[in-house]
């Protein structure tokens, strides 16, 4: 009995004490930084408009345990020093590969504002006028970040990060209907002269002799699984040819164009005239046409959006630029990208 009449006692001691310490606690355990509720990389999808021009809204927060309890002012910047140092960290020397700030002149943005006591976020409608922008295969970034705060502090770089929280890299990627991030199962291939050639028919896949049925033994292609999709319209995207990626130093010399027409048929084309990009199926021996098949499936957890399944089944053709032996029948330079690749994106349905 008197054992747990002092068990007891303990209890009831320990629960006062550590009442004690919960009421002794401060309201703001940790110190309150003001900061990008988006910050570092952040990927900004922005489909196309009428007129060209959109709005982007950035927002600021106040981060702590506690509510705000003072008017904060504060003010934005357009800070390309920030992807200045981004790029160098990135990508060293090979500023071939260095994303592009849009340009100032581009934008138009409110640079300060004030978050009222009894809030902890604010917003910033930045205006982007696409209209501005004169080359549309460059990689684009919106630059930003926080200047100066009457109020709270903001946070130093940490050794680890290239960006603060307080900063932001908006990657402005343009998307329409058939743009994206694509994988499957695609491959490139050597060819050589299709002999003797049938009416139209100009290249095959290159073999490295007959099999016993007299077929060609075609020699083995370098398989590229992911191909993205670069929305530079409404109906038109680009993309690198064959192997080539936005990684490859090269890679603006190797830009396909591909538009849907008004028959929902693909129109390939390039801006580089030496690439000798071709897409007519029936110069390639056992090649198929290129197109793009859209498959919609309903989102049961949420009616308003669906699955959009967009395959695209490609066969074309370019010069290998990077080859400067001379040109023959069996080394004619011309590679063969095929392939069929997809990508699935939930979408707004609409009306």
């Amino acid at each position: 009995m008197r054992k747990n009449i002092i068990i007891k006692t303990v209890i009831l001691f320990t629960a006062v004490l550590f009442t004690a310490c919960i009421g002794d606690l401060p309201d703001e355990q940790f110190e309150k930084y003001v900061l990008l509720t988006q910050n570092g990389w952040v990927e900004q999808d922005i489909e196309f408009t009428p007129s060209n021009i959109v709005e982007l809204p950035v927002s600021i927060s106040i981060s702590g345990t506690s509510d705000n309890s003072l008017n904060v002012n504060l003010s934005l910047k357009y800070d390309t020093d920030v992807l200045d140092r981004y790029n160098l960290e990135k990508y060293k020397l090979q500023s071939g590969l260095y994303y592009t700030a849009i340009p100032e002149s581009a934008i138009t943005f409110n640079k300060s504002l004030t978050i009222p006591s009894g809030k902890d976020v604010g917003v910033v409608n930045v205006t982007i006028d696409f209209n501005q922008i004169t080359d549309p295969y460059k990689d684009y970034v919106l630059p930003l970040s926080i200047e100066s705060t009457n109020h709270y502090t903001l946070q130093e770089l940490d050794k680890t990060e290239i960006l603060k929280r307080s900063e932001g890299l908006f990657h402005i990627r343009r998307i329409n209907s058939f743009s994206g991030d694509y994988s499957g199962s695609a491959t490139v291939f050597l060819t050589e002269a299709a002999t003797p050639p049938p009416p139209g028919l100009k290249y095959k896949k290159k073999s490295s002799g007959k099999d016993a049925n007299g077929q060609d033994i075609v020699i083995d292609g370098t398989p590229v699984p992911n191909k993205t999709l670069y929305a530079i319209s409404d109906n038109e995207c680009y993309f690198y040819a064959g192997q080539i990626d936005r990684n490859s130093i090269n890679r603006n010399d190797y830009i396909v164009n591909v538009r849907i027409d008004e028959n929902d048929s693909l129109i390939f084309s390039s801006p580089n005239v030496d690439l000798q990009i071709n897409a007519n199926a029936a110069i390639i021996k056992g090649a198929e046409q290129s197109n793009i098949e859209t498959i919609q499936k309903a989102v049961l957890s949420d009616m308003r959006y669906e699955n959009v399944t967009k395959i695209f089944k490609f066969c074309y053709t370019f010069y290998d630029l990077h080859d400067s032996s001379p040109v023959t029948a069996a080394n004619n330079h011309i590679l063969l990208a095929e392939g069929t690749i997809s990508r699935e994106r939930k979408e707004l349905k609409k009306d």
